[in-house]
């Protein structure tokens, strides 16, 4: 069986070439700003740039793979109830952040003790649809990451009488 051999400038010039295309096609996205696109899609960078001005100092309940981006973001005091560091926090926290984010029957009591009045979720997230119906607002969407921020209705006001919009009507980008 005969071995075809290939010629030795043919060779360097196809190495070169499948490297000039590896180069345009990884480089840009490699760059500072592809990093800042992602993490703005990634994470809700928007939406944490309005609830640290809008509430500063205050509570805010995330889903866990959000946590450590938000405890970066406002790393004074314990703003994130809970984020991707469960040894931290100790088994209990966790069972109290499961209970919300399972909705188990005592999560509306662990939001009141927690002194949870707001939140940053994905805006297809269970947690949002259910704190809609228990009359929290959007206070806005962030387009990018498709989040909510949402706040606890003041005491006594009314359930919402309609199903929960993405992107909510009338609410403002973050």
């Amino acid at each position: 069986m005969a071995t075809r051999r290939h010629h030795p400038v043919a060779a360097s010039a196809l190495v070169l070439t499948l490297a000039a295309a590896v180069a345009v096609t990884l480089v840009p996205r490699l760059s500072a700003s592809a990093a800042d696109s992602y993490q703005a899609t990634a994470y809700p960078e928007a939406a944490a740039s309005y609830a640290g001005v809008t509430f500063p100092g205050e509570r805010i309940y995330t889903i866990d793979s959000w946590g450590g981006y938000l405890a970066y973001r406002f790393p004074a005091g314990r703003i994130v109830f809970l984020y991707d560091e469960p040894a931290v926090f100790g088994s209990d926290a966790l069972q109290l952040y499961d209970d919300i984010d399972q909705l188990d029957p005592s999560w509306v009591h662990v939001l009141t003790v927690e002194n949870l009045h707001h939140a940053i979720l994905p805006a297809d997230a269970r947690e949002a649809a259910a704190l809609h119906v228990l009359g929290w607002s959007v206070n806005c969407y962030d387009p990018t990451s498709s989040s909510l921020v949402m706040s606890s209705p003041p005491p006594g006001s009314a359930p919402p009488t309609s199903g929960l919009s993405i992107p909510p009507a009338g609410v403002p980008d973050c």
